[in-house]
């Protein structure tokens, strides 16, 4: 489970979405939604800098397709 920090839009109805959780198995095409019943596909997935280096395995930028304007405050992977 993910949770959503933050978000950001792009031009062309792509969005990056700021996410805290177990962020390893993130990848290109992996779906997932929200509590709201949303389902988003990730573009792409980075990896952004904090002070600490525990950190990095728990925080990501997501680019996502998908209505990402009512996005929730929870993202789970959609199977």
């Amino acid at each position: 489970m993910f949770k959503v920090l933050d978000r950001l839009s792009l031009p062309n109805n792509i969005h990056c979405v700021s996410i805290e959780g177990d962020i390893k198995f993130l990848e290109k095409g992996l779906k997932l939604f929200d509590e709201k019943g949303n389902i988003f596909e990730i573009e792409s997935v980075g990896m952004t800098s904090y002070r600490n280096m525990e950190d990095f395995s728990k925080y990501a930028e997501v680019v996502l397709c998908g209505d990402v304007e009512n996005i929730g405050t929870m993202l789970r992977p959609y199977s």
